[in-house]
């Protein structure tokens, strides 16, 4: 069965608000998000992304996400972190700090997927660092975009931890960072 955008469209937010309705119900603080890079065309010297071409409709979009999601938690404690994952292109930058813009929104670094693209994301996140809640942190090997075969048999082993948001506190040795 072939499924139009509109129908896609409707099912994924369908699937947010039920998870936003769980996690509430379960007193669930975070969840976890990826920015998707939606569909791209190979060329010989170049990718061109969708998404980028028609940056105003996918921003919208997003735009209507946050609201759909803000109006969802109302004034729960709850956050939807967005995590990194293989760079950001520049219409997901654009659209993270549209997502960021709302406080039901933060960041979750994953520290394996910036390994693996040689920690082309800490820029990006640090300069958010008063918006991190949450981390990831697993086996990466550099260069590859996904973890090591133990990894990939294991997805539900990946291990994640809440924490405060940065700045670290004194004596950590990353009070700078």
């Amino acid at each position: 069965m072939k499924v139009s955008k509109a129908q896609g469209a409707y099912l994924i937010t369908r699937t947010v608000l039920e998870t936003i309705r769980i996690a509430r119900r379960l007193n669930i603080p975070v969840l976890n998000m990826h920015l998707s890079e939606g569909v791209y065309f190979t060329l010989p010297d170049r990718k061109i992304f969708l998404y980028e071409q028609y940056r105003e409709q996918y921003l919208q979009s997003i735009r209507l996400f946050r609201e759909t999601c803000e109006n969802n938690i109302g004034a729960s404690n709850l956050k939807i972190c967005i995590e990194n994952s293989s760079g950001y292109t520049d219409f997901q930058l654009l659209a993270l700090d549209l997502l960021l813009e709302s406080t039901v929104f933060a960041l979750t670094f994953d520290i394996g997927h910036d390994y693996c693209i040689n920690h082309k994301d800490e820029p990006i996140i640090i300069s958010r660092r008063d918006r991190l809640h949450h981390f990831h942190f697993h086996d990466a090997t550099a260069g590859k975009k996904s973890s090591s075969p133990w990894h990939r048999r294991n997805r539900s082993a990946k291990v994640s931890a809440s924490c405060p948001p940065m700045p670290c506190p004194p004596g950590s040795g990353n009070e700078n960072r």
